[in-house]
């Protein structure tokens, strides 16, 4: 896997880790970290579009 992969890993597997914690009740039930969850998603989620962009060029090659 090269460098570039690697890095968009990390992006990856923290929005997976935060979309799963939306499910937690814990954070369903605390509008202020369903919103601090949220803003966090956001920060990740085009660099998570761009790998699988990135990922379907590679594949494509």
């Amino acid at each position: 896997m090269n460098e570039l992969l690697e890095k968009l890993k990390i992006f990856e597997d923290e929005y997976k880790k935060l979309m799963s914690k939306l499910s937690d009740p814990e954070i369903t039930t605390n509008p202020g970290k369903i919103k601090e969850y949220g803003k966090k998603i956001s920060e990740v989620e085009e660099a998570v579009k761009l790998a699988d962009q990135y990922r379907k060029v590679l594949s494509s090659l």
